[in-house]
């Protein structure tokens, strides 16, 4: 599982509880976006190129 956040997302109050709860997942944060500004981001894209090219590999 992926998940990708936003440094600055004001819904999720705690930002890794995604990653604490699922073990194995892969989770980044995105530093200075919020909730709907992350997708935007081009980290955001390069992110999900290098999670699925990771996990095609398995």
């Amino acid at each position: 599982m992926l998940s990708v956040i936003g440094s600055d997302d004001v819904l999720m109050t705690n930002k890794t509880l995604i990653a604490e709860l699922i073990p194995g997942a892969c989770h980044f944060q995105i530093q200075g976006k919020d909730h709907l500004s992350v997708v935007l981001d081009p980290k955001f894209r390069i992110i999900v190129k290098a999670f699925l090219k990771f996990v095609n590999k398995m």
